[in-house]
């Protein structure tokens, strides 16, 4: 999961630097991770666990940090994304939309059956 959430962070502040490499990357990451928990069904309640988000969270900060040099105080301290919108296809994130998107993000909300079956 800090892998796909790193390339994430790097698709939304590199906006330049997007491309097809790194949109192959971030849908081979997440087919990796669904194909996990589909393997692993008890692995779903991680993704539900907030302290095993923000620990995956901090290694994508320090992971990106280190292959950008883009300060880790630069990146949002929580991750502002819902799970549904890290695992999902057509999704890829924006720069300006943490401000927006972390006011809104339903806390709790875990992913259902569906949004996982890759």
């Amino acid at each position: 999961m800090a892998v796909l959430l790193c390339h994430l962070l790097k698709w939304q502040y590199q906006p330049a630097r997007q491309g097809a490499s790194w949109k192959a990357t971030i849908k081979t990451q997440r087919e990796r991770v669904k194909r996990r928990i589909k393997q692993t069904p008890s692995l779903k309640k991680c993704l539900c666990n907030s302290e095993w988000l923000a620990d995956a969270w901090d290694d994508a900060r320090d992971a990106t940090e280190m292959e950008t040099e883009i300060s880790y105080e630069k990146f949002p301290e929580q991750c502002p994304w819902t799970i549904e919108d890290i695992l999902s296809d057509n999704w890829f994130p924006q720069l300006f939309e943490n401000r927006f998107k972390a006011s809104i993000k339903a806390k709790g909300r875990c992913v259902d059956e569906g949004s996982v079956s890759g």
